[in-house]
């Protein structure tokens, strides 16, 4: 039980912290031609969501990550560890 309420947390800390990631970069360069950003990364249902296939192998974590790598090399690095 707990290492599944550990698991949880730590998805929805990285939910928060992508969602947050992603806004703030629509918000100073606009959304426009970044639509795979929003479908993974728009709310924070959206990044619940994303991560949690990218766990169970519902998604290939190569087109998150490479959608992230359009903001910074750094949030796609983060996401794959």
């Amino acid at each position: 039980f707990w290492s599944l309420l550990l698991l949880v947390m730590i998805i929805y800390v990285f939910a928060i912290l992508f969602t947050d990631c992603v806004t703030e970069y629509h918000s100073t360069y606009g959304p426009d031609g970044e639509v795979v950003l929003t479908r993974f990364f728009g709310d924070l249902e959206a990044s619940w969501n994303t991560l949690f296939r990218s766990l169970l192998a519902g998604i290939t974590w190569d087109e998150v990550a490479t959608a992230l790598g359009k903001i910074s090399m750094v949030w796609a690095y983060l996401f794959q560890m």
